[in-house]
């Protein structure tokens, strides 16, 4: 929205118009939008990658959020190191964005291409921390099942059985259990 007294863009349009510039793949329009607000630059680009392929960073991820599975395959063909690339200041990782209910057909297709199941988010937040969080039940036995310590913590010490019981996930509580998660 524009503020009416300034006549400038809030900080989410131009962080919006930026993201959809991406998604066009439309470099110069990218370039032209930071030229004229870095605002939002330092947070969504914190490793100050080349546009072109910030680009594919961020389609990459939304087609995650979007559930577009056929895109997201042709983008890791296409360029392959994409599956492990963190996105923003967050580090959100495509396997934490796709561990997210309630389809595990990115998730699977990720990890059937090398996805580092291990792979750490800003934080310390894993794969396991994003299944038990959002109570995804079976992305959290495949990431046990591949040998992943069911006790892991974030930086802070937060582990996936504390998100999943604040968020009330049953299932993930009780297989967390069963697999010897402690407090």
């Amino acid at each position: 929205m524009t503020d009416k007294t300034t006549g400038r863009k809030g900080k989410w349009d131009t962080l919006f118009a930026f993201r959809d510039a991406a998604m066009r793949n439309d470099i110069p329009e990218m370039a032209r939008i930071v030229a004229d607000d870095q605002s939002f630059i330092d947070h969504e680009n914190p490793d100050r990658l080349p546009m072109s392929y910030l680009a594919k960073v961020i389609q990459l991820h939304t087609l995650i959020q979007r559930g577009e599975s056929e895109g997201v395959r042709a983008l890791i063909e296409e360029t392959r190191q994409l599956i492990n690339e963190p996105w923003t200041s967050q580090g959100w990782l495509p396997l934490t964005q796709a561990a997210i209910p309630p389809d595990a057909t990115i998730f699977d297709m990720l990890v059937n291409c090398g996805a580092d199941l291990k792979g750490r988010a800003q934080g310390g937040y894993t794969v396991l921390h994003s299944a038990a969080y959002y109570g995804n039940v079976a992305v959290a036995r495949q990431v046990l099942d591949q040998g992943m310590d069911v006790n892991v913590t974030q930086d802070d010490g937060t582990t996936p059985l504390a998100l999943a019981r604040a968020r009330g996930h049953h299932s993930v509580i009780e297989l967390l259990i069963s697999r010897g998660a402690t407090e």
